[in-house]
C-alpha cells in the first residue's frame, strides 16, 4: 500500500469519472519498481515512505505530535524532510514533484514541526 505522502495533490478526476492524466502518470510512475540506472526512485521512495512512517510510529507510541513531543529529534526530522523536498527540486522518475513537495510541507505541519519558508 502507498502512504499518503506519495498522494497526488490536485484534481484526480475529471467530470466524466475518469482519472486525469496527469494523476494517472504520477500513480504509475510511484508504483513502479524501479531497477537498473533508475534504482535511485525506489530509494527516494523509501526515504519519503520511511520519514512519513518515523512520524506515524512517533504518534501512535508517544500519543502525541513528533514536533510536540520529541525537541531533540523534532528540528532533525523536520531537517530530513526540508532535504527530502530539495531532493525534488527538479524532475525525478516521472513524479509530480510539486505535489510531493506539498504534501511534505503538509505532514511537517501536520505533525507540529515549523517549516521554512
Amino acid at each position: 500500500m502507498t502512504h499518503p505522502i506519495l498522494k497526488f495533490v490536485g484534481s484526480t478526476h475529471n467530470s466524466d469519472g475518469q482519472e486525469t492524466v496527469n494523476a494517472s502518470q504520477h500513480r504509475q510512475a510511484i508504483d513502479h519498481q524501479y531497477t537498473g540506472e533508475r534504482a535511485h526512485g525506489r530509494a527516494l521512495r523509501k526515504m519519503l515512505e520511511g520519514w512519513a512512517e518515523y512520524a506515524d510510529a512517533c504518534k501512535s507510541q508517544f500519543d502525541g505530535l513528533i514536533g510536540e513531543c520529541d525537541y531533540v529529534l523534532a528540528p532533525r526530522w523536520a531537517a530530513i524532510g526540508e532535504n527530502l523536498r530539495a531532493l525534488l527540486a527538479g524532475p525525478v522518475c516521472g513524479w509530480d514533484c510539486g505535489s510531493l513537495n506539498h504534501s511534505i510541507r503538509e505532514y511537517q505541519e501536520a505533525n507540529g514541526c515549523e517549516v521554512a519558508p
